[in-house]
């Protein structure tokens, strides 16, 4: 994470983390081994690639980058966490719900500690 810290540009709109490593940044929970970034598009994952000097792999990859398959919805409410832009709480939960190494744990953690908050909130008013 500090690599990736270090080499991602600051503040860019163009890409977000998710899964364990965004979820690491706001609500952590469980361990994780890779970083998973959202970019809006193939020319916009280049940069957070390039800036860590990331090479393509055919197994082990710590780095893995991905256009969300919504992709507005996908970058609706990020918001930055210790310098770096994170998914929101619940795209942030529906990305890991069906993730296999500990998904569904760190999703109900998100649920349980941020959502539940939020969803009471908005129903109260």
């Amino acid at each position: 994470m500090e690599a990736i810290r270090r080499g991602l540009p600051r503040l860019r709109d163009d890409y977000a983390l998710t899964l364990q490593a965004g979820a690491g940044l706001v609500q952590r929970y469980a361990g994780f081994d890779a970083v998973d970034v959202y970019a809006r598009s193939i020319e916009a994952g280049e940069a957070p690639a390039g800036s860590v000097k990331a090479r393509a792999v055919k197994r082990g990859a710590d780095l893995r980058i991905s256009l969300p398959y919504y992709r507005i919805s996908g970058f609706y409410g990020v918001r930055v966490a210790e310098g770096l832009p994170v998914v929101s709480d619940l795209q942030l939960y529906l990305d890991l719900y069906d993730y296999p190494p500990r998904g569904q744990e760190q999703a109900e953690q998100i649920f349980a500690r941020r959502l539940r908050r939020q969803l009471e909130a908005a129903e109260r008013g």
